[in-house]
């Protein structure tokens, strides 16, 4: 651990001030230099979307390294016509959603990193990096399809453990938010996950033998799989765009707010029974609410909580050992491709034949062409997955990109939380969403970052609850 030296100088601070258009100001930043803040410098580098991947990760590692030791703190976004006084209010919030951004927006707290100088760190790079709970859109007010329940509203869903990250973490996050600057961000932590779920799903503890999908979710101890099942519901609830918190824009996405119904890429693999093409990312999500493919996720997952010992290794669930994860066949992908297959073959649609005649066991060509495989079902094709779902290549039409970098050294340093078979599920807990479980997760999370900050193994002795 880095702690801050007495009567340490403070870095230099670049401030951002709005200007016409948020991404040439990007333009800006170039006088900062490739020496200068590696987040911002970076940024200037995905500007152009045909980049070499392989390229930007290696400038990304060499500037955190470079820069590790004598860090530039960000401490502002480009905003139009100023930052907004409170927590402005769109339109696809329900009463819970705009509590929570009045609670959690201050107008003063600014996105930033600063180095050890400054502020105690367990990260290896010798920085601490904080993004806000919620950053409103920063472009001028317009139309929002939010007010259209039919519509994909503007707003991205991140989540993580704590807010103050690495700052290979933070570079993610704030390519999404310069590229996207129409959209709001909602940054959630455990925290926030599980208020969210206790509240909007309660349990119910006079009848222990009711079930609501918390009742399920407290079965769970990786940090994973309550990720899992949070962004299936916020998505069926709110719709929106979800992304895993390492993933890095390249460009705006490509998502058409006023028109698509559902967005997603084709990855070319799959977590589901005997191994069919997955198809479907679910670390890369754009809904409209309740669109019937995540509601039949969320019911796939459920099943699967409830039924959870028969997905342990060894289970049915899958035929090849070798490439086994649990949670991954757990909450997901799994669960969220295989309600896909479900409903493909609800649908009457069929997949497409390999060269010997035998049926594909991927259906990534009927999610591209689907009025060719479902044939005369193609309208109930439709009437399941919509008119506008797009489908695209992988990663929004590589509009973003996936772990650019090592995030291990940003990640591994708070423990296995997060890792996919770390935690075996547990009993349901009654007591889940009662101050004194809330209270006892705090503490532990809160135990786990100081053994982080003391160098130690953030795992030894730690009991999560």
């Amino acid at each position: 651990m880095r702690m801050k030296a007495p009567g340490s100088p403070n870095k230099s601070t670049i401030t951002l001030t709005a200007t016409v258009d948020v991404r040439a100001a990007l333009t800006c930043i170039k006088s900062v230099g490739m020496f200068g803040f590696f987040a911002v410098a970076v940024m200037v580098q995905l500007r152009n979307s045909q980049c070499d991947l392989s390229k930007i990760a290696e400038q990304m590692k060499e500037l955190t390294m470079e820069n590790s030791k004598d860090a530039i703190v960000v401490d502002d976004l480009v905003w139009y016509n100023g930052r907004p006084k409170t927590s402005p209010t769109v339109g696809w919030e329900d009463d819970w959603m705009i509590r929570w951004k009045e609670e959690n927006y201050d107008p003063k707290q600014r996105i930033g990193c600063k180095s050890y100088h400054e502020v105690a760190t367990p990260y290896e790079s010798e920085m601490l990096c904080t993004v806000p709970a919620y950053i409103p859109a920063r472009l001028p007010k317009q139309t929002n399809p939010a007010t259209n329940a039919t519509k994909i509203p503007r707003v991205i869903f991140i989540s993580w453990m704590t807010r103050d990250i690495g700052p290979k973490m933070y570079t993610s996050v704030l390519s999404l938010l310069n590229f996207n600057p129409e959209y709001e961000l909602i940054f959630f932590v455990d925290d926030d996950i599980d208020q969210f779920m206790c509240d909007n799903y309660p349990i119910d503890t006079n009848n222990t033998a009711s079930s609501s999908i918390t009742s399920e979710f407290s079965i769970l101890k990786s940090g994973a799989s309550r990720v899992d099942v949070w962004r299936m519901m916020m998505i069926q609830r709110y719709g929106g765009v979800y992304l895993d918190i390492d993933m890095s824009s390249l460009g705006p996405l490509p998502i058409r707010n006023e028109i698509d119904t559902a967005f997603s890429g084709i990855g070319g693999w799959g977590h589901s029974p005997n191994k069919l093409g997955g198809v479907l990312e679910h670390w890369a999500l754009a809904y409209i609410p309740n669109h019937p493919l995540i509601d039949a996720t969320i019911q796939q997952i459920r099943w699967n909580l409830r039924n959870w010992k028969e997905y342990d290794k060894g289970g049915k669930y899958w035929v090849d050992e070798d490439d086994y994860s649990f949670t991954v066949s757990l909450t997901g992908p799994g669960p969220y491709q295989k309600a896909l297959h479900d409903l493909l073959a609800k649908t009457g649609c069929k997949r497409a034949e390999e060269e010997d005649g035998t049926e594909s066991e991927s259906w990534k060509e009927t999610m591209e062409d689907p009025k060719r495989y479902c044939g005369e079902h193609y309208s109930d094709f439709i009437k399941t997955f919509g008119t506008n779902f797009v489908i695209t290549k992988l990663n929004f039409n590589s509009s973003v990109a996936l772990k650019l970098l090592d995030y291990d050294s940003d990640t591994e340093v708070l423990g296995k939380h997060y890792d996919y078979d770390g935690y075996m599920p547990g009993p349901v807990d009654p007591n889940f969403c009662s101050s004194k479980s809330f209270r006892q997760r705090r503490q532990a999370f809160e135990k786990r970052w100081k053994k982080a900050l003391e160098g130690s193994d953030s795992n030894d002795g730690d009991v999560d609850v």
